[in-house]
């Protein structure tokens, strides 16, 4: 992961603070305006999970 962030030049930044950022961007996605099955609810909670 390391290399690959270096390859990228982003910024330096701690896994939790990453996860934080990402949630915010992902709390405000146009995409939850579209309404998705229980099974699809359930499977974006948890890839939300991976990330938080």
């Amino acid at each position: 992961m390391e290399e690959y962030l270096n390859l990228l030049g982003t910024c330096r930044r701690d896994l939790p603070t990453r996860r934080t950022v990402v949630a915010e961007l992902l709390a405000g996605c146009e995409a939850d305006a579209i309404p998705y099955g229980q099974e699809e609810e359930d499977q974006a909670h948890e890839l939300l999970e991976l990330v938080v």
